[in-house]
């Protein structure tokens, strides 16, 4: 049994994708006012570009890559406390407000909504643009409305949601000059080989072939920070195919994360950081906060499940300045539960889980327990 940590298009989407593709121009221009990239750093640095330079004001809890590069375009980073559901602690934010501050990174996490009108408003007090990160939740509608159509910029990252190469959005609601990615001459026939032997693997639940085939499957993560290169000919392709199964894969993610909550209830030693799926939401993967949370990490990566770590702690994060946001970061694991994955994937997770949570020790430290902590 092989639980892939995110989807994989098939043979036919992937033959087609490449045979549009191909016709495609090098140069992507975008009729729309969505700018494309291939990643969603060089999104945001180009996004940056057209901004006022001055501090950029980011949540403790954020991913290591989504700030570390910051400094190197003249945006120092300023940090701020996050609440335990995730929201800026905007009473930190009312009473450490600098005038060198030009810009508040708003985070969607996982798929989920954060507090965006309150954003508004003290982005609007304290004459600050406002960036929303959208790059876990770019399917995500609140009241039948996309997120990221408020920010001065907004940033999307269309690969973590669907099988694509490369792939990656940057929009401004206030009518900011954008400028367009580069051309992307990317391989495509070899990432397109690739899928084809992901789906393969992955529909044949071989753990031999997968271990066989490892590097061949492996998607990879090859940027350049600073260069705005463009989304590829076959992504773009790829993902105008899939514009029509929007709904589909976003009822799909929601039905198994509805499950694994109900599969959870009553387990200790986990706790689902997300418990309410409010209506419109799209989640990117099903996030745990854990004690021991690498230990459970092995115990499903020995199990063929690919779970995984998020945020990366930032480096320029002090974590004696942020206890809370340090710790919720060393205790986040994700589980998939994406488009491909089906009943019987989440039995098998459910059951490692179990068998895991079983093996503790009757002291361990209780999810309410580090609820008090924090």
């Amino acid at each position: 049994m092989i639980i892939p940590a995110e989807p994989h298009s098939n043979p036919f989407e992937t033959s087609r994708a490449l045979q549009q593709g191909s016709n495609m121009p090098l140069n992507q221009n975008p009729t729309d006012e969505v700018r494309l990239y291939a990643f969603a750093r060089q999104a945001l640095a180009a996004g940056l570009r057209v901004m006022d330079p001055g501090n950029v004001l980011a949540p403790a809890y954020i991913n290591d890559t989504a700030v570390d590069t910051l400094p190197t375009m003249g945006n120092p980073v300023r940090f701020y406390p996050v609440k335990d559901d995730l929201t800026p602690d905007w009473e930190w934010l009312d009473q450490n407000r600098s005038t060198e501050d030009a810009a508040l990174i708003l985070v969607h996490n996982f798929g989920f909504p954060n507090d965006v009108s309150r954003a508004v408003q003290f982005c609007q007090f304290a004459s600050l643009a406002l960036i929303e990160d959208c790059a876990h939740s770019f399917m995500t509608e609140v009241h039948g409305q996309a997120l990221g159509r408020t920010g001065d910029l907004s940033i999307f990252y269309y690969r973590k949601i669907l099988p694509l190469q490369t792939g990656a959005g940057l929009y401004s609601a206030t009518g900011l000059s954008l400028p367009d990615g580069s051309g992307n001459p990317s391989n495509t026939n070899i990432w397109a080989l690739r899928q084809i032997i992901s789906w393969a693997v992955y529909k044949s639940r071989s753990s031999f072939l997968k271990r066989i085939l490892s590097r061949f499957i492996s998607r990879g993560d090859v940027y350049a920070e600073m260069d705005s290169t463009g989304i590829d000919r076959y992504s773009h392709a790829l993902m105008n195919r899939l514009a029509t199964s929007v709904d589909f894969i976003r009822e799909k993610r929601r039905r198994n994360y509805r499950t694994l909550l109900e599969e959870f209830k009553g387990l200790t030693g986990i706790a689902p950081m997300k418990r309410i799926l409010t209506d419109g939401v799209c989640p990117w993967g099903f996030p745990l906060r854990v004690a021991k949370r690498d230990e459970l990490l092995q115990r499903l990566h020995e199990n063929e499940i690919e779970a995984w770590v998020w945020p990366g702690m930032p480096r320029l994060l002090d974590q004696d300045a942020f206890p809370s946001e340090a710790s919720m970061i060393r205790e986040t694991l994700v589980l998939p539960i994406h488009q491909d994955i089906e009943r019987f994937h989440i039995k098998h997770m459910v059951k490692v889980i179990t068998a895991w949570t079983l093996e503790q020790p009757v002291e361990q430290v209780t999810w309410a327990d580090l609820e008090d902590a924090t």
